[in-house]
């Protein structure tokens, strides 16, 4: 989650100022993020010359008791807990009405960002249920309920799964008060919340609730997609009745770990999270995790910067309920059987119960060779077609490769971009670097003579989703990169990721044999990439304008594990279908 103010946040005239010193000690750095409840800032204790992170609820809500009683609560619950997997509260302080938790500071990815780019690794998954049910454990055995345990709420410091952290106890409850319900006054997130928290199997909500959580959120982790839950509260409540299906491209060693924890009735889970993971092998751990090829994170932090960190802002009940209902379903998309080693589930529709799909064996498809290297000045790379004419697969992928084979310099003054205020910018390149592949630009879909002419203007080379979409930045992001190869080039965004599906069909067939080149896999509302081909593995190549790289780039690593949960798609207008 980018910590970029998010909608609904408050004006910014009631952010606290930069330089500004709380409580004699605590000297304001910058805002770190925000939501409906307030802020979060990135401070010094100047004492002690170590980081926090303060949490302050908005000026017009202090009046709000509920409001205030989910710091309070925050804050004393984790104010009991000592674990390294449970983020620290080190204060709770207040001064002329307004209410400040001064937190741990916390660095990294949540674990709902890095599963965008696919599921993280068996080992990985095991070190994450060892981690967070050892953290829920100490919480447990203070009469602590987490009752929210997600992905977003799991933070994963370098990446690193066996470092993870436990946050946002803003809707704990303690075990002595009376579990609450969906029906009564529910809190968490629904897509994630125990049959418990629906009122089922006698609606008491205790630990075995956190671990049910807890399960839904590694099955996610291993299967790169959530596990579809209901998407109305009835489906909901009957689908919580019987073990949720976990996807097949999870290992069955992997699923017989998870699928304890996701009994319906909590007297057959286990009854403490203590032991989770106990006897499984010793997870394997790493200097940090590699970013995949499209997740957008920057490098860390000077300390003056805004980074990726908590998602501490925590909405009101009714709001996050509501997008919960919204947020649960993700179909699974099986056909056909990967001609890799590990199966996985294909990301179309899948075969009828009883029907036998033929393995196919490894298809190697000649992957058009990229096009020589274009030097500024540049003309576009093929006619443009104002978004209503026709191309052929060989000019789509074309089009791909000079993108992606552009070439061009970041002089100093597009390292800039003075109109982006909210968050600060950071540039992807160094002063006079020689670069290869159009920037990434969120919101953008500039060709390349744009974006060599907007270069020259002093415009910011690229930007991505946190910064919003801009005026002083120039490139192309991947649903306009795709939308501009496929032949509408306007020099406007005409299209989202989620609007995708009006410029093409979705593939019906078998995503391990029977996509052509200039043909896309989308994922709605996260990424699109364009195919190029088949490699002798039978994994795939793809073209795309990828926020981690920053820039335009032929893919050559990419996996069908990392699309799992992306589906195929046809531009309608291909001469040669």
């Amino acid at each position: 989650m980018s910590t970029r103010p998010l909608p609904g946040a408050g004006p910014t005239d009631t952010q606290i100022p930069a330089g500004t010193t709380l409580f004699g000690v605590y000297e304001i750095l910058g805002v770190l993020g925000g939501g409906g409840m307030g802020w979060v800032y990135r401070a010094r204790h100047q004492q002690l010359s170590s980081l926090r992170a303060i949490k302050v609820i908005r000026p017009d809500l202090t009046a709000n008791a509920n409001m205030e009683q989910l710091f309070v609560r925050e804050a004393k619950a984790l104010m009991q807990i000592k674990h390294d997997a449970v983020v620290h509260c080190h204060d709770l302080l207040s001064s002329e009405g307004r209410v400040y938790l001064i937190m741990e500071l916390v660095e990294g990815p949540t674990l709902e960002e890095i599963l965008r780019d696919g599921p993280i690794s068996t080992s990985e998954v095991r070190a994450l249920m060892q981690r967070i049910g050892s953290g829920l454990a100490a919480a447990h055995a203070l009469g602590v309920i987490h009752r929210d345990v997600s992905p977003g709420n799991i933070i994963l410091p370098n990446g690193r799964a066996d470092e993870a952290k436990l946050i946002d106890f803003g809707v704990a409850a303690v075990a002595a008060v009376p579990g609450q319900t969906i029906a009564g006054d529910f809190k968490g997130k629904l897509a994630y919340a125990s049959p418990e928290q629906f009122g089922l199997f006698g609606g008491k909500v205790d630990a075995r609730s956190d671990i049910y959580s807890l399960g839904l959120t590694l099955a996610e982790a291993a299967s790169g997609a959530p596990i579809p839950m209901g998407e109305t509260f009835y489906e909901a409540v009957e689908i919580r009745k019987n073990t949720p299906r976990i996807p097949p491209n999870v290992s069955a060693e992997l699923q017989a770990d998870i699928l304890p924890l996701l009994r319906p009735d909590p007297k057959d889970r286990p009854q403490s999270a203590a032991n989770l993971g106990a006897a499984l092998p010793q997870a394997a751990t790493r200097p940090a995790r590699e970013l995949k090829p499209d997740q957008e994170q920057d490098p860390q932090p000077a300390p003056n910067q805004p980074h990726w960190l908590i998602p501490l802002i925590y909405s009101a009940s009714a709001v996050g309920f509501g997008l919960g209902l919204g947020l649960m379903v993700w179909l699974f998309r099986t056909a056909g059987t990967p001609p890799v080693p590990t199966p996985l589930a294909p990301t179309v529709a899948p075969a009828p119960a009883g029907a036998v799909v033929p393995t196919p064996p490894p298809k190697a498809v000649v992957i058009p060779s990229p096009s020589p290297v274009v030097k500024p000045p540049v003309t576009p790379p093929v006619t443009t077609l104002a978004g209503s004419g026709t191309v052929t697969r060989a000019q789509v992928i074309d089009t791909a490769a000079q993108l992606a084979n552009f070439s061009w310099t970041c002089r100093d003054t597009n390292r800039h971009a003075a109109c982006i205020r909210t968050v600060a910018y950071t540039s992807d390149w160094q002063p006079n670097e020689s670069l290869t592949g159009e920037a990434y630009n969120w919101g953008g879909a500039d060709s390349p003579t744009q974006f060599q002419r907007r270069l020259t203007m002093g415009l910011a080379a690229g930007s991505h989703k946190r910064h919003g979409v801009s005026r002083c930045t120039t490139g192309i992001d991947c649903s306009g990169f795709v939308a501009y190869c496929w032949g509408h080039q306007t020099g406007s965004h005409d299209f989202s990721t989620t609007t995708m599906g009006s410029l093409a069909t979705r593939i019906t067939g078998n995503v391990y044999r029977d996509l052509k080149p200039g043909d896309a896999l989308n994922d709605p509302g996260s990424h699109i990439v364009l195919f190029a081909g088949y490699r002798p593995d039978g994994n795939p190549t793809v073209y795309e304008a990828s926020g981690s790289a920053g820039r335009v780039i032929r893919n050559d690593r990419m996996t069908w594990r990392q699309l799992a949960r992306y589906y195929p798609l046809r531009y309608n207008r291909l001469i040669d279908p």
